[in-house]
């Protein structure tokens, strides 16, 4: 069960469970298209400030619960959350080694490969990620500020700053690289 999964000492602190945390309502059941929404409006702040931003965030959060629900019940649970672990490991450390040097080298050269001042705050994370989508894809900059908003959810969690003003040490960038890895 849902439960079990968050009880066990492995998952207990990892990024994604802290994210999933702030989005589910009912641990045990998981969230769905309302719960995501809502986040993505509230929590995130997605589009702030920008036209038809109602919109706007219903297609991403659309867009991203058909993706992250594996198993199609219209529920997101945390085992559909860690099924895409992997891919969220790639983009914070670029390698397959699960040896703790070799996760820190990943890290510290993508974080090097994206900073530009010593720290990493959200027009840089935002500006790379916008970067790396194909041009042909649809909402490019909604995507990449997304995807940039939820980085800085797990790397600087709980942050008493708003989203947009934090920003990443590098020593948090590969912190929270080790911890998608454990």
């Amino acid at each position: 069960m849902t439960i079990d999964l968050l009880n066990s000492n492995r998952w207990n602190d990892h990024p994604l469970t802290r994210l999933y945390l702030q989005i589910v309502s009912n641990v045990d059941a998981g969230f769905n298209r309302k719960e995501l929404i809502r986040y993505f409006d509230y929590t995130l702040e997605v589009a702030k400030g920008e036209r038809f931003r109602k919109q706007k965030i219903r297609g991403i959060a659309l867009k991203m619960f058909t993706r992250l629900d594996s198993n199609h019940d219209n529920l997101v649970c945390i085992r559909d959350m860690f099924s895409h672990v992997e891919r969220v490991q790639q983009a914070f450390a670029p390698t397959d080694s699960l040896d703790n040097t070799q996760i820190i080298i990943a890290a510290q050269r993508r974080f090097n490969e994206i900073c530009k001042e010593g720290f990493l705050d959200y027009p840089q994370i935002n500006d790379y990620v916008r970067f790396k989508l194909p041009i042909s894809v649809p909402f490019r900059g909604l995507i990449s500020q997304t995807a940039s908003l939820i980085v800085f959810e797990l790397a600087v969690p709980n942050a008493l700053r708003p989203l947009r003003s934090r920003y990443i040490t590098e020593a948090q960038w590969v912190k929270t690289a080790l911890e998608l890895r454990s």
